[in-house]
């Protein structure tokens, strides 16, 4: 491997990198050489705005957002002390534009996930950090697999993604 992509001695925590895009990340930082931040988390329980109840909203919230925020607060003084870091958020395009399909209590936090992300590239950078969020569109994984099953959505789907087609896991790092 070339020298200048080589991640030895790095060390990297991956949050949900069981399955799916975490799963991608891991192999692939693997593949670099790091020991193995990227915050990786995602649930979402479709249903139309006026049907979420005070649970559904503080499941979606406590998962989606403030897993990464705490991760990030706690990270920050292994990173500052290292000298550089990265933070890499796993987004999704549900919080950059509206998907339709009762996902708004999903949505609204990943687009609070995208300002952290912000946020935390400007107040963290003199410390040498640097914070990001990649914000895919629908991925073939066990969360998106119920949206994909539908012809209608696939259909949508294919008429607004210049590929014509959800992506693959392990394609999402290039």
């Amino acid at each position: 491997m070339d020298k200048r992509w080589s991640l030895q001695g790095m060390t990297a925590l991956v949050t949900g990198g069981a399955s799916g895009i975490g799963h991608a990340i891991v192999e692939e930082l693997a593949g670099f050489g790091a020991k193995i931040h990227v915050s990786n988390v995602g649930v979402v329980r479709p249903k139309p705005t006026i049907e979420n109840v005070e649970d559904d909203f503080t499941f979606h919230i406590s998962t989606n957002l403030e897993s990464g925020y705490h991760l990030s607060q706690l990270s920050h003084p292994l990173l500052k002390a290292s000298g550089y870091g990265s933070i890499v958020f796993i987004s999704s395009i549900a919080g950059v534009i509206s998907i339709g399909c009762g996902t708004s209590i999903y949505s609204l936090t990943k687009g609070a996930l995208n300002q952290l992300a912000r946020n935390l590239a400007c107040e963290w950078a003199k410390d040498g950090i640097r914070s990001n969020a990649v914000a895919p569109n629908f991925i073939h994984t066990t969360l998106a697999q119920p949206f994909l099953q539908s012809a209608g959505f696939n259909e949508s789907l294919s008429s607004r993604t210049p590929l014509g087609r959800a992506g693959e896991p392990m394609k999402l790092h290039h």
